[in-house]
């Protein structure tokens, strides 16, 4: 309660991979009818995905939890893998278009 989203990103971070980050910079909010889920038990939402960049590691060791995350790695934006979430890799890939402009 209380937290704001950078907050939460950061300690999302944390939690999911090991790694502690500082400075985060908006990438962009992903919503809308297109991303709609309907859960096996009935249950149906509209998610709001808030995307951050960050080149800020403070520090920790890359591991994922296991329970959340079953793989982490640092990826260059060219080879991304290929069993990330598309709506996280066009994000990434966007992202990396606007660096090139």
């Amino acid at each position: 309660m209380g937290e704001s989203t950078e907050e939460a990103g950061r300690r999302e971070v944390l939690e999911e991979t090991g790694i502690e980050i500082g400075r985060l910079n908006l990438a962009g909010v992903i919503s809308g009818k297109e991303h709609h889920v309907k859960l096996p038990n009935g249950d149906e939402f509209y998610p709001v995905t808030i995307a951050y960049i960050s080149r800020d590691m403070k520090g920790g060791v890359l591991k994922a939890d296991g329970l959340e995350t079953t793989e982490a790695k640092f990826s260059r934006l060219d080879d991304l893998p290929e069993r990330l979430n598309p709506m996280i890799k066009n994000l990434i890939k966007q992202y990396a278009q606007s660096l090139s402009q």
